[in-house]
C-alpha cells in the first residue's frame, strides 16, 4: 500500500460586508496545515508497520474515533517535541444540561497544546471534538454526504451540545475550572473514501464548494434553522488515499468553531452567538 497526501485549504472569506470570526484566519490554518503534515507522515508509517506485521495494513480512520485521534495526538508529540496532549478530558456542556443531564458532564475528544505554533503571542491551544462518517463515500457522493445532516450539520450541532442553547462563537470551555487559557474548538470530521491518487483534484474541488458555501443548518432541539457562512470558520483538510485505490483513504477535515473571546476577531465580538449572526 502507498499511501499519498495532499493538504486543502478552505478559501478566506471574500465578502468585505461579513469579515472573518477569528483573528489570523490565513495564520490558524497554517499551523493546522503543519498538523496535518505531521500526521500523515505518521499513518504513512502506521500503515506500513502494520502491513509488515499482520500481512494487510490496518487504517485507523475504518475503526472508531479512539484509534483516529490516538494517532493524530501520538503524530504531533512526535514532531513537536513540546507539545502536550489527553484523551477524553472531562468537561461541563452546557447543552447535555439542558438535555436534561444534572452535572452536564462529557467528554472532549482531545485538548492539545502545541508551544511550537505560538499564534499571537501565545500558544496554539485546542479543543477537539472528532467525528467520523461511518459510510465508505465515493467521489461521486462526497460533496452531498458532507453538506447533509451527518456531515456539516453535525459537526455544528454537536457543538451546540457543549455551548448550551445556542451556538455561540465564544468557546464554552472559556471558564472551566484550573484551565483558564486561550484557546480554539476545533472539529474534527473524519470521511472514510474509495479514491485514488488521480482523484485528488475532483476531492479538493468538491471541499473548496462545500466549505465555500453559505450553509443552513437545524438548530439541535428547536425548531429553528440559522445560517453558516463557512468562510468565516477556517477549514484545513487532510486528504489520504491509496495511490491506486485498492484500500480505502480518508478525508480529515479541521474547522474552528469557536474560540476564547481574545482570539475572536472584531466582526465576531458584535455577536454573542451564531443565532444572531445573518
Amino acid at each position: 500500500m502507498i499511501l499519498q497526501s495532499s493538504i486543502f485549504k478552505s478559501a478566506p472569506h471574500s465578502d468585505p460586508e461579513y469579515g472573518p470570526w477569528f483573528k489570523g484566519h490565513s495564520s490558524i490554518q497554517s499551523s493546522l496545515a503543519a498538523i496535518c503534515q505531521s500526521w500523515a507522515t505518521y499513518l504513512k508509517a502506521y500503515a506500513k508497520e502494520t502491513e509488515r506485521l499482520f500481512g494487510e495494513p490496518e487504517l485507523p480512520w475504518m475503526l472508531k474515533e479512539g484509534p483516529v485521534v490516538s494517532t493524530l495526538l501520538a503524530s504531533i508529540s512526535r514532531r513537536y517535541r513540546n507539545s502536550v496532549s489527553v484523551l477524553e478530558l472531562p468537561v461541563k456542556k452546557r447543552g447535555l444540561v439542558k438535555a436534561g443531564n444534572r452535572t452536564g458532564h462529557g467528554l472532549c475528544d482531545a485538548w492539545i497544546s502545541v508551544p511550537e505554533l505560538r499564534k499571537f503571542g501565545g500558544d496554539f491551544n485546542l479543543y477537539l471534538e472528532a467525528k467520523i462518517l461511518r459510510e465508505l463515500n465515493s467521489t461521486q457522493r462526497l460533496r452531498g454526504h458532507l453538506s447533509g445532516k451527518y456531515g456539516i450539520d453535525k459537526l455544528f450541532c454537536d457543538y451546540q451540545t457543549s455551548s448550551g442553547k445556542r451556538i455561540r462563537l465564544t468557546s464554552p470551555y472559556t471558564r472551566k475550572s484550573g484551565r483558564v487559557h486561550d484557546h480554539f474548538v476545533v472539529g474534527l470530521m473524519v470521511v472514510p473514501i474509495h479514491a485514488a491518487s488521480a482523484d485528488l483534484p475532483a476531492i479538493k474541488k468538491q471541499l473548496a464548494e462545500v466549505f465555500g458555501q453559505r450553509k443552513r443548518i437545524q438548530v439541535r432541539n428547536a425548531n429553528a434553522r440559522v445560517t453558516r457562512r463557512l468562510p468565516q470558520f477556517p477549514t484545513v483538510a487532510l486528504i489520504l488515499v491509496d495511490q491506486d485505490g485498492r484500500h480505502p483513504g480518508m478525508i480529515a477535515s479541521f474547522t474552528v468553531l469557536g474560540s476564547t473571546s481574545e482570539l475572536l476577531a472584531k466582526s465576531a465580538l458584535a455577536t454573542d452567538s451564531l443565532n444572531d449572526a445573518p
